[in-house]
């Protein structure tokens, strides 16, 4: 195998590095609105809060998994139909691209599994 190229284990883990900062963003504006318009914000608060702290410490785990592997994110751009990212590679400069859609989806995904919810059983 390519030393060069990251292995799937460690594509995960920069596709979470993507995904968790959106999250918390997510968490961080669900706060301020349940704080606006919820009869008893302070329970609802405290759960998106409590989310958010898991998500911060599955960041810093990633993160130190990452600089474990010897891969460094180097630069992301936010546009508007996806995110890209530049990194490191033990050495070799690789770039990888997520599409909105599929961001969506995982974010959802990972909200869902923060929360212990089947996303299959829900409605849309």
């Amino acid at each position: 195998m390519n030393k060069s190229m990251p292995t799937p284990k460690e594509m995960e883990a920069i596709r979470s590095y993507i995904e968790i900062p959106i999250v918390l963003d997510v968490l961080q504006s669900n706060i301020k609105i349940v704080e606006q318009g919820f009869r008893i914000p302070v329970i609802f608060k405290a759960s998106l809060i409590n989310l958010q702290d898991r998500a911060s410490i599955d960041l810093k785990s990633i993160k130190k998994f990452l600089f474990n592997a010897g891969i460094k994110i180097i630069e992301e751009q936010r546009l508007k139909e996806s995110i890209n990212i530049k990194y490191l590679c033990r050495g070799y400069v690789r770039e990888f691209q997520m599409l909105h859609g599929v961001l969506q989806s995982r974010i959802e995904s990972r909200i869902s599994n923060y929360l212990n919810v089947d996303i299959s059983k829900i409605e849309r």
